[in-house]
């Protein structure tokens, strides 16, 4: 689903993007990022498949097995070369707890799902309907499979925001201030792919922003306070690091501080000179000295 709208004012010229975390269906995320040329960013189903696996057990469990109350079942996870996970129910007295297992499933690598075992007691005319309970486990088990989790839609989106130097305006992610109205675009092209039942729901505007308005201001704090901190971090890192540390991370925190002279660049609407010339400064300062102490590593 997707909300477009334009704030018609002036100097900040960008976008920004709010997202409702949601599960949504796999093929039109897929399409989506493929679309926008980030297929690098369309993550393996398989990546779900052992948590669609135990969702799909504790629903059927839950519609075909009625337990007393207090004993509501639990997954266990078992160890096996493919995903399989057993249902079991826990009976508490005065001096123990007794497990009792229900049912167990596997799914292979052809996502086959196979019920290899259950409990008569709960289910007794399972093993004479055994290949229509897989059935009816398998389309469960698919459905759950074709929805990308909210989990993974979010970790995209972020990762896709962060390449493309966008800033994000809260903790939690998914407010973002977007300074290019080519990524905008992009974003509304990939919105455009969301159903609009999904869970998920992704709002896109353009902003055009005069520095009296507060969300320039708050644009501006947030984007100083991100690269402050930026910074600091890499300094601590630099700092404290023992010698093979320094030694490995080098590259990662030069990249980083590479990346803080690009949000200086592309907020610099946001930015007045002064901060402007000390962040870029810094970082260019702290690059010369992962520069100069990786030299010396080597030559060690």
């Amino acid at each position: 689903m997707i909300a477009n709208r334009q704030i018609d004012v002036e100097h900040f010229n960008g976008g920004l993007v709010v997202w409702d975390s949601g599960q949504m269906p796999f093929s039109n995320f897929a399409d989506g990022m493929i679309a926008i040329g980030y297929p690098d960013l369309v993550p393996d189903r398989d990546g779900w498949k052992a948590e669609a696996l135990r969702s799909t057990l504790m629903k059927f469990v839950g519609h075909y097995v009625k337990l007393p109350r207090g004993q509501a079942p639990e997954p266990v996870r078992l160890d096996s070369t493919t995903p399989s996970f057993l249902a079991q129910s826990t009976i508490t007295t005065a001096t123990d707890a007794v497990h009792v297992d229900i049912l167990a499933a596997r799914v292979d690598s052809n996502n086959k799902i196979e019920i290899f075992k259950h409990n008569p007691d709960f289910l007794p005319n399972l093993s004479a309907k055994i290949d229509a309970a897989e059935s009816v486990f398998q389309s469960i088990f698919d459905a759950k499979r074709a929805m990308i989790p909210a989990s993974k839609v979010t970790h995209a989106l972020n990762t896709l925001l962060l390449r493309k130097t966008c800033l994000p305006l809260t903790k939690q992610g998914r407010v973002y201030a977007v300074p290019s109205m080519n990524t905008t675009n992009l974003l509304e092209i990939f919105a455009g792919h969301v159903p609009n039942d999904s869970q998920f729901s992704l709002g896109v505007g353009e902003l055009h922003l005069p520095p009296t308005s507060s969300m320039f201001t708050k644009i501006a704090a947030s984007c100083k306070a991100e690269l402050e901190s930026k910074l600091k971090e890499v300094e601590e890192q630099v700092q404290t690091a023992g010698d093979k540390a320094r030694k490995n991370g080098a590259k990662a925190r030069y990249d980083a501080l590479e990346k803080v002279k690009d949000y200086v660049s592309e907020f610099s609407s946001v930015l007045d000179e002064t901060q402007s010339k000390f962040l870029t400064e810094s970082a260019e300062r702290l690059q010369k000295t992962i520069s100069a102490t990786t030299v010396l590593d080597i030559l060690s």
